[in-house]
């Protein structure tokens, strides 16, 4: 089942039915597999939610594609700045609901801070040039995320 499930991306009605029938690992498996699609999803759409998951594998799997994603741009002299933004957005969600490991809050400050705040602070970049609010709005973001803020929920 988990196979048909994964190569099909099938999580309908019907399935989910029958999945509620078996065992409660099967259908803790059933809804890992069924995050991991929706996540698929929004890769392959490149429109990345704030959305985060009881899962901590799903939300490490989730920020660490949205970040590759976001790096294979930047050696490509690519910035994608909504899809910069969302990710900050999603980031901020795991880090105010504490759904991600230290490891990967670690991860995240290097990323952030030596892939993309260096790129955006370029002066000879064309964002920092022809969309400067773009530019401090992820600037503004990654400081937030750096600092935490209390009024979004950061511990």
């Amino acid at each position: 089942m988990d196979k048909y499930i994964i190569y099909s991306n099938d999580t309908n009605a019907k399935i989910e039915e029958l999945v509620a029938r078996c065992s409660t690992q099967s259908v803790t498996k059933f809804k890992k597999l069924a995050s991991f699609i929706e996540v698929q999803k929004e890769l392959d759409s490149k429109q990345i939610s704030k959305s985060i998951y009881n899962d901590s594998e799903i939300n490490a799997y989730k920020l660490l594609s949205v970040q590759q994603s976001i790096y294979k741009d930047i050696i490509n002299n690519r910035i994608n700045t909504t899809n910069i933004l969302q990710y900050l957005d999603f980031l901020k969600e795991l880090l105010a609901a504490d759904k991600i490991d230290a490891f990967y809050k670690d991860l995240s400050y290097r990323f952030d801070n030596k892939y993309i705040l260096p790129r955006i602070e370029n002066p000879d970049n064309p964002i920092a040039k022809n969309r400067k609010s773009d530019a401090d709005e992820i600037i503004k973001q990654i400081t937030i995320v750096n600092n935490g803020s209390e009024l979004l929920g950061f511990k």
